[in-house]
């Protein structure tokens, strides 16, 4: 079995389709994921693979949609997930470098005296492990 790979256009319809149960991993280095990422994307590092399952899903028909800046990265966590025996994989093979995806900012991660730019990215958002706060939980919009 074979991941799935998607064009830029078919990616995004993925990113804002917000009603379904997407995952979304996001393969590129921390300061790229900090600028935007996907709704409750989580930050994967290609070089360790091997916690990759700490942080997967049990249900392994869940579509999981996995990016990167080029579509190299992403390729290889997409065949690992497939190695691990998920069903619904699928890989951009256009990296953030090649489309310009809309991640779309949430109000709790902008900066209220930036209210005209309304993009600023607070500090303190690293993998989005936030309080237990409704106002801080990114689980359901994309950035």
């Amino acid at each position: 079995m074979k991941y799935s790979s998607l064009s830029g256009s078919k990616f995004q319809d993925a990113l804002l389709d917000t009603a379904a149960n997407n995952v979304f991993l996001d393969v590129r280095d921390k300061a790229d994921f900090e600028k935007g990422h996907a709704a409750g994307a989580k930050n994967i590092d290609v070089k360790k693979l091997d916690d990759l399952t700490s942080i997967l899903p049990e249900n392994k028909e869940l579509p999981i949609y996995v990016y990167s800046s080029t579509g190299n990265s992403s390729s290889v966590v997409a065949q690992k997930l497939i190695d691990l025996g998920y069903k619904n994989v699928c890989n951009a093979i256009d990296g953030t470098k090649e489309h310009s995806y809309k991640f779309e900012i949430a109000d709790c991660c902008k900066d209220p005296s930036d209210a005209v730019k309304g993009a600023e990215h607070k500090e303190g958002h690293e993998g989005h492990n936030h309080s237990s706060d409704k106002k801080d939980d990114h689980s359901g919009h994309n950035h």
